[in-house]
């Protein structure tokens, strides 16, 4: 896939590749073409197949991933926040297992009957997820506990990652500011209130998908992103503590703001 280093910008930026990965502020994706070109400048492509890739800050996940499929002998990421964790397992760790349909199926299945009120509806519903959206998230937590492939339950994680900012108005109002549009989608507001902008830009459109279309979709982009590449360790260490503890040919470096 190294061909896809020298692409423009908005073309690497919607790559499939990409598409497992949750919105992240702060996101290296847009400046891939930029990182990788400006290394290749001082080191073949060619020879990276035999050169460990540390990302220091792994963040999102997008300079790993991109490093994973440029095909470097190993890649090791590091970062203190467990979500980068839950993205490590799912997608950098696994080289060929997909969530199938069968998956789906059984989740669907084995989920009806789990208890319920679960501790997302107990807390948020209303307050930033609408009912029937808690419910389900509250069933692919509980699923993704269950997992006995450790695989798979990180892919269930991350679906529930997924699924979370998809089950809000916008992205940036997952919190209490999406409160308004669940209680319109609990009928506990008149849809009038609501900020008419809304109803133009498709974000309404979205909270009225069945939760199982978003599942479907959420399910075929997480695919996308997983594919065969070599050996992959994530640690969350200090940073200093990774530099001296993780051998490396390549270290990319993006502290936190």
């Amino acid at each position: 896939m190294s061909s896809i280093v020298y692409q423009s910008k908005k073309s690497l930026t919607h790559h499939r590749l990409f598409k497992g990965l949750p919105a992240y502020f702060g996101g290296k994706r847009k400046l891939l073409p930029w990182i990788f070109g400006h290394l290749a400048q001082h080191i073949p492509p060619s020879q990276w197949p035999s050169l460990r890739f540390l990302d220091l800050f792994m963040g999102g996940g997008s300079v790993s991933l991109f490093a994973k499929a440029q095909g470097f002998a190993a890649v090791l990421s590091n970062d203190l926040s467990p979500r980068c964790e839950i993205i490590a397992n799912a997608l950098l760790a696994n080289h060929h297992q997909p969530l199938t349909r069968t998956d789906l199926l059984q989740f669907v299945q084995n989920t009806v009957e789990f208890d319920h009120p679960g501790s997302i509806e107990t807390e948020l519903s209303t307050s930033v997820f609408s009912t029937r959206h808690a419910q389900w998230l509250d069933r692919v937590r509980g699923w993704a506990d269950v997992q006995d492939n450790p695989t798979k339950a990180a892919l269930w994680r991350l679906m529930l990652w997924h699924l979370a900012h998809r089950f809000v108005c916008f992205p940036t109002s997952l919190g209490s500011s999406n409160r308004p549009f669940a209680e319109a989608l609990d009928g506990m507001r008149s849809w009038d209130e609501l900020n008419p902008k809304r109803y133009t830009d498709g974000s309404l459109n979205e909270l009225l998908k069945p939760a199982t279309k978003q599942i479907v979709t959420v399910r075929r982009n997480l695919n996308h992103s997983i594919f065969a590449g070599g050996p992959t360790t994530f640690s969350r260490l200090d940073a200093l503590d990774c530099l001296q503890q993780t051998p490396a040919d390549v270290v990319f470096m993006d502290p936190p703001y």
